[in-house]
């Protein structure tokens, strides 16, 4: 196997309809963990299928995905190296960090295990986001990009956003990079709402028209 990374444009398919929503994928992959993880790795459940199309992952590299889960859900702190590698048809850059898991912060590499960004793993296990409160339901209804000048809390402009249009806004905490909450936003399907002073993503709120101008040229 070569160690050239999978091309990031080979995205994973939909597979909404793989399985049914009833289907405990969970049990599925702690049999196929603790079975040794033989190829060809189960089918992606609708959950893993869809972060890993909003994440972009390309194809080849879902199988790790589960492998990581399934460690999580065995318990354990994480795969190890070999296990990931063996997975993906011998790809040891993206079992050791050097990859496009690695780049896109998409799993974590220490002491010799291979788990899933916290972020991922929260999502797969239905918790709620880290870095801020979801207001609002995810559905297929995403907000556009936009800016709006207003000094109210983000929380109070995110309950009206989805009072008058349904959807969900990821509001941030305090304190917590914009980056992070974009990400967060990103793999639950949702819109960030974010005070200015970075690029255009989600729902940027401008205290006033000059502060918003730069985004409306």
């Amino acid at each position: 196997m070569s160690d050239d990374a999978p091309d990031p444009e080979d995205a994973a398919p939909a597979y909404a309809a793989a399985l049914p929503r009833d289907h405990d994928w969970r049990l599925e992959i702690v049999t196929w963990v603790r079975g040794g993880a033989p190829l060809p790795a189960p089918r992606p459940s609708p959950r893993l299928a869809e972060i890993a199309t909003r994440l972009a992952v390309p194809a080849p590299l879902v199988p790790a995905l589960a492998r990581a889960y399934g460690a999580h859900l065995c318990g354990e702190p994480g795969a190890a190296p070999i296990d990931i590698a063996r997975v993906l048809g011998g790809a040891w850059p993206e079992a050791l960090g050097r990859g496009w898991l690695a780049a896109n912060e998409i799993a974590r590499y220490a002491n010799s295990r291979v788990a899933l960004a916290l972020p991922i793993q929260r999502a797969l296990d239905e918790l709620p986001p880290l870095t801020g409160t979801l207001v609002g339901s995810p559905s297929s209804f995403i907000h556009a990009p936009t800016v709006i000048v207003s000094t109210d809390p983000l929380i109070a402009i995110a309950q009206r956003l989805v009072a008058r249009s349904g959807g969900a806004i990821l509001v941030p905490n305090a304190g917590v990079d914009a980056w992070y909450v974009v990400f967060e936003a990103r793999l639950y399907g949702v819109t960030a709402i974010l005070q200015v002073g970075g690029p255009l993503q989600g729902i940027l709120v401008a205290r006033d028209h000059a502060e918003a101008a730069p985004y409306l040229t």
